[in-house]
């Protein structure tokens, strides 16, 4: 249960959207996720049986909530109610360091629809760049990835992230199907 929490939290990270649908014009933007001390996303998250019924629902905060230095790379300290990641915002997209100290990709942006690409543990495709996701915060264009784990647990994810917003929805499926276990949709979130 542990590895597919890591699943979740991972997904999280790797998922993006763009600007709400009831902005008029898109202001370009440079980072899938934003990463000022301070931001934070509310998401509600459903779990599910595999008749589609949802067995429980809580609400999560994700937050940025300071900075750290490694090896002279200056981290976003992410912090959600199962891990503390740093990440940091390149230009190829959002990166996270890992346990050996290495960067890894997590979401690429900007990307183009069939971009391929793996770390590790996961390979990820860019699905598509422009889908629409109704959330309890409102209606988002978005990024959508998908990600497979190979490091043994099988459970398929789909996540979505609005540039210059973050996270929209993340979708986890029972192993080998279709059905959806979790689904955490945005709520509330504070950009600064």
């Amino acid at each position: 249960m542990k590895k597919l929490y890591i699943i979740i939290i991972v997904s999280f990270y790797l998922l993006s959207c763009k600007s709400p649908t009831d902005s008029t014009t898109a202001t370009p933007t440079t980072s899938i996720l934003p990463l000022s001390v301070g931001n934070l996303w509310v998401m509600q998250r459903s779990y599910y049986d595999t008749l589609g019924n949802i067995t429980s629902t809580f609400q999560d905060t994700i937050k940025i909530t300071g900075e750290t230095t490694v090896q002279g790379v200056t981290y976003s300290v992410m912090l959600d109610s199962y891990a503390l990641i740093f990440c940091i915002n390149r230009n190829e997209g959002l990166y996270a360091l890992w346990g050996d100290n290495k960067e890894y990709l997590l979401l690429k942006y900007p990307a183009s629809s069939g971009d391929y690409y793996s770390n590790p543990s996961t390979n990820m495709t860019v699905v598509a760049t422009d889908t629409l996701i109704s959330v309890p915060k409102g209606n988002f264009h978005c990024y959508h990835y998908s990600l497979l784990n190979t490091s043994g647990i099988n459970y398929p994810v789909n996540d979505y992230y609005s540039p210059g917003i973050g996270y929209v929805q993340i979708e986890v499926n029972y192993s080998h199907t279709p059905k959806i276990f979790v689904r955490s949709k945005l709520v509330d979130y504070s950009i600064k």
